[in-house]
C-alpha cells in the first residue's frame, strides 16, 4: 500500500504542540515533530513507502485513525461549520444562545466577591459587586428588552444582581416566562434567599443558579436549599483556590442529588503560575460540533451578551469595560466593528495560540486573560 490517509473524524493540526482531534470519541493526542512531519506528507497525498520502516502508520492504523491505500484517494472531513457559509450574501441573523441581564450590583462584603482583591474563574456567573457602575435598569425598559430579546430568538436568558435591586424581582422573572424563553435562569445569593418566592418560579420553571461562598455556608442553610427544587436548582459554589477544600461540600452535594458549579476565586496574592496550572491541569474533550465552532469562533463568546445595571451592553459579565452598545438601540451591536469582533475571536487569532495544535482544545476566558494583565487578544494563562 502506497498511500495513507486520516479518516474522515480525524483532524490533524499542526504547528507546535501537534495534535490528532478524535471527533467521535472527542480524544485530542499529541504527536512529536517528526512524526508530525511524516502525517504532513501522507496527507498531502505523497506516497508513504519511504516510511515503511517506521511503525507510526500502522499505529494510526491500528487506533483506527486511518488506512493504506494503493492509489491517492480524497476523504472529506467532517465539518458542521462549512467553509461556503462563510461566504453567502444573505446570512441568517446571529443566533443568540444565552443573554445576562445584571439588575444591581451586589451591595454585600462577602470575602470571596470583593471584586478589586478576587479574581473569579467564572465571572460570567457572578453576583459580585462592580465599581464605577450606576445601576439605572428601570421596570419598563427592562419588560420592552426582554420583549426585544425575545424577538431576536433568544434561547436562554439569565438575570443576577437580585440581592439589592429594588426592582419586582418575582415579576420580572414571571414576565421572562411568560414571553416564552426556552429557558430562565436567575443567579440569587443564599443570603437574601427568602427574599424571591423559588419554590413558586421554580413551578412556573425558572431555573436557579443558588451562589454559596463556602465558607460562610452552615447546616441551616443547606437544609433551605435542600427544600428547595432540587430539579431546578444548581449550587454555583465559590472557592478560595489553595485556601479552602473543595470537597468540604461536593461530596454532601454529590449525596444528596445536587447539581453544582465549583467557582474557584483566585486571592490576588497568588501566582499567576497557580490560576494557570488549573486551566491547564488537563486537556479536555473536544466534540464534533466544538470542533467545527472552535474554529472560526470564540467557543465562549459566541452567542451570548451581558447587559450591566446601566443599561450597557457588554460581551460578557467578565468584559464590562467593553461596551458594545446599549439596550435601546440592541439591534445596532450585530456588526463586525462591535459584538461580532469578539464572537469571531478564535484561538486562531490569538497571539500565543494560532500556531498551537492545541488551539481548538484549550478553555479560553477572554475575561480572566484581561484581569491578569493581557491585551484582548493574548493569552497569559498558558504553561503548556
Amino acid at each position: 500500500m502506497k498511500y495513507f490517509r486520516l479518516n474522515e473524524e480525524i483532524y490533524f493540526v499542526p504547528g507546535k504542540r501537534p495534535s490528532l482531534y478524535n471527533l467521535f470519541t472527542g480524544d485530542v493526542y499529541l504527536i512529536s515533530e517528526d512524526n508530525a512531519n511524516k502525517l504532513m506528507d501522507a496527507e498531502n497525498g505523497n506516497s508513504v513507502l519511504k516510511y515503511r520502516d517506521d511503525k507510526f502508520f500502522q499505529l494510526l492504523k491500528d487506533k483506527g485513525y486511518g488506512e493504506f491505500y494503493s492509489d491517492k484517494v480524497f476523504i472529506e472531513k467532517i465539518n458542521l461549520s462549512p467553509d461556503w457559509y462563510d461566504y453567502l450574501y444573505f446570512k441568517p441573523a446571529p443566533m443568540i444562545n444565552r443573554v445576562t441581564i445584571k439588575l444591581a450590583n451586589c451591595q454585600y462584603e462577602c470575602k470571596n466577591c470583593n471584586v478589586n482583591k478576587y479574581k473569579r474563574y467564572s465571572p460570567c456567573l457572578c453576583n459580585s459587586k462592580e465599581t464605577n457602575n450606576k445601576n439605572t435598569l428601570t421596570t419598563e425598559n427592562i419588560d420592552k428588552y426582554l420583549i426585544d430579546l425575545k424577538k431576536l430568538d433568544t434561547n436562554e436568558l439569565v438575570v443576577s444582581g437580585f440581592s439589592t435591586s429594588n426592582l419586582d424581582k418575582n415579576t420580572i422573572i414571571r414576565n421572562a416566562l411568560e414571553l416564552g424563553f426556552d429557558s430562565v435562569r436567575y443567579i440569587h445569593c443564599y443570603k437574601d434567599i427568602q427574599n424571591i418566592d423559588h419554590v413558586e418560579l421554580a413551578k412556573r420553571g425558572a431555573l436557579i443558579y443558588l451562589q454559596v461562598n463556602q465558607n460562610e455556608i452552615d447546616e441551616e442553610v443547606l437544609k433551605e436549599i435542600l427544600d428547595l427544587n432540587r430539579e431546578k436548582t444548581t449550587i454555583l459554589l465559590q472557592v478560595r483556590y489553595e485556601e479552602e477544600d473543595p470537597l468540604k461540600y461536593v461530596e454532601f452535594f454529590n449525596r444528596n442529588n445536587i447539581s453544582y458549579i465549583i467557582d474557584f476565586v483566585f486571592n490576588s496574592r497568588i501566582k499567576q503560575d497557580n490560576i494557570s496550572f488549573l486551566y491547564n491541569k488537563e486537556i479536555p474533550k473536544v466534540s464534533a460540533d466544538t470542533f467545527s465552532l472552535a474554529r472560526k469562533r470564540n467557543k465562549c463568546l459566541v452567542g451570548t451578551f451581558a447587559t450591566l445595571s446601566n443599561g450597557d451592553i457588554v460581551p460578557c459579565l467578565g468584559l464590562k469595560d467593553l461596551k458594545v452598545g446599549r439596550i435601546d438601540k440592541i439591534y445596532d451591536i450585530f456588526t463586525e466593528d462591535k459584538l461580532l469582533k469578539y464572537w469571531y475571536m478564535s484561538n486562531r487569532d490569538i497571539v500565543q495560540c494560532k500556531d498551537c495544535g492545541l488551539r481548538y482544545a484549550c478553555n479560553d476566558c477572554r475575561s480572566l486573560e484581561v484581569r491578569l494583565g493581557a491585551k484582548i487578544d493574548e493569552k497569559i494563562t498558558c504553561r503548556r
